[in-house]
């Protein structure tokens, strides 16, 4: 459950504790990371985008404001066949090979590894800032054992173009694309730090974290 006004600028002083609260109550389900076993529509996207998109924010540690806004959405398979169909219909792709290259391209993005895409927002351009050599930020992801992967790749959407092309937000807003907002592609290899696979049968639960001198936020998807 998503507020429509969640990536506005008014969130940074009219979204209220009580309200991330009741965020949380009703945070997404169980999701799989298995392949969907129907094809996908574009009117699947808003439905799966909400799926697998988690949203926070980090509170400044001095001045409890608002220092980010944070929405992540995991690279799934099924989230990519849902992506993959919703831009054939924007763009009204009718060639069915160009369609297949579209649908393969999505279904890469969710292969070797695991990929987030996350849009951030915040009072100041630079505290959007993910680029690890910067020292703002520091992006890990945990199992359910609190083992972190292995460093990530960590790009960031560098033209108008690309953002153009890579809307996410269901009803294409772009605020989170503005002046001060960023979008990021982070991909983690499917290995722990500890040489072990990240991705294995029994695993329940992947946490995104960002921390930094500002604060932290952690985002759970919850497996079956």
């Amino acid at each position: 459950m998503k507020p429509a006004a969640w990536f506005s600028w008014l969130s940074f002083s009219s979204l209220s504790l009580v309200a991330l609260a009741f965020l949380a109550a009703c945070a997404p389900g169980p999701v799989s990371l298995e392949r969907p076993t129907a094809p996908l529509f574009a009117r699947d996207y808003p439905r799966l985008y909400d799926r697998w998109t988690r949203e926070g924010r980090i509170l400044s540690i001095t001045d409890f404001d608002t220092t980010l806004l944070v929405a992540a959405t995991l690279r799934s398979p099924e989230f990519q066949s849902a992506y993959a169909a919703r831009n054939i219909d924007l763009y009204q792709v009718k060639n069915p090979d160009q369609q297949a290259e579209m649908e393969k391209k999505a279904a890469d993005r969710a292969g070797d590894g695991i990929g987030f895409v996350v849009q951030l927002t915040s009072h100041a351009y630079n505290a959007t800032d993910l680029e690890p050599s910067r020292g703002l930020w520091r992006v890990a992801l945990l199992d359910d054992t609190g083992t972190e992967a292995k460093t990530p790749e960590i790009a960031l959407f560098r033209t108008p173009h690309d953002v153009a092309t890579e809307r996410y937000n269901p009803d294409l807003r772009t605020v989170m694309a503005g002046p001060l907002g960023r979008i990021w592609n982070i991909k983690f290899p499917n290995q722990r730090t500890d040489g072990q696979p990240l991705l294995r049968p029994e695993l329940r639960r992947l946490v995104l974290r960002i921390a930094g001198p500002q604060g932290k936020l952690d985002l759970t998807w919850n497996l079956r």
